[in-house]
């Protein structure tokens, strides 16, 4: 034969002479209700979502952005969401990235002030779009 490190089996210990702090011990129904009213207790403390937090952005809307930024559009929609989108990423990391690598940050203020209120609500009619309207509606005929 071999030799081995075997030193032979040891013999079976039954649980309960085995002291084990890993599982805990189970809980009464009052320390159950207990817990749960100290945790209700938690949620309440627990401060609300703060509104100016950006909960994150979908791919739709930074492509919409970006593409608002780099190709002319008409579509009113898609500008105000652009807007929205870039007032939402201000004091962010990204609102740097678009503002030094897909635009300038003249033609990103530029577009958030035609779009939008100094809340970043978007306003009834863009800035831009009201002068073209006041330009469409002159008649310089009516002044000669």
């Amino acid at each position: 034969m071999e030799p081995s490190d075997f030193i032979g089996e040891e013999p079976d210990i039954p649980d309960e002479e085995v002291e084990s702090a890993l599982s805990p011990r189970p809980e009464t129904s009052e320390e159950i209700q207990a817990a749960r009213e100290r945790f209700e207790e938690m949620d309440d403390l627990a401060p609300a979502l703060d509104p100016d937090f950006s909960s994150g952005l979908t791919y739709e809307e930074m492509a919409n952005a970006v593409g608002v930024l780099t190709v002319e559009t008409d579509n009113e929609k898609q500008i105000i969401e652009a807007a929205r989108t870039i007032h939402r990423l201000r004091d962010t990391d990204l609102f740097e990235f678009i503002t030094h690598q897909v635009s300038n940050l003249e033609n990103v203020e530029r577009l958030m002030n035609d779009c939008l209120d100094d809340n970043g609500m978007p306003l009834p009619i863009r800035k831009s779009k009201r002068k073209t309207d006041l330009l469409s509606s002159f008649d310089l005929n009516n002044f000669v």
